[in-house]
């Protein structure tokens, strides 16, 4: 099993999952899919695009970053119940989120 800090480096893929919710049968999610541009003890730079294709950088605390959603080779974590993005935290998070919608 591969931890989430030997995964952590520059020019790594991130999938972070920032929303979702089901009904009856269907299944919508809301992600950030983006590289990781820099690393710190403490927090990660994340490259993203919007869905316009514009390219936006912002600053995620690592803590905030929580990987209990698969194990797979890419880093795939959802952001923390206490979290809460505030400034452009929240705005990167905004405009850089793509959504999906599966149903059946």
């Amino acid at each position: 099993m591969t931890k989430l800090a030997d995964k952590i480096k520059e020019g790594a893929h991130i999938s972070v999952l920032t929303g979702h919710a089901t009904a009856h049968c269907a299944l919508a999610t809301s992600m950030v899919h983006g590289t990781i541009e820099a690393t710190t003890p403490k927090a990660l730079k994340i490259r993203a695009d919007t869905v316009n294709g514009k390219q936006l950088t912002a600053w995620l605390p690592r803590k905030a970053l929580v990987n209990d959603i698969s194990e797979t080779a890419d880093i795939n974590c959802r952001l923390a119940k206490w979290f809460t993005p505030q400034g452009w935290t929240a705005r990167f998070l905004d405009l850089a989120t793509h959504h999906s919608l599966l149903s059946a």
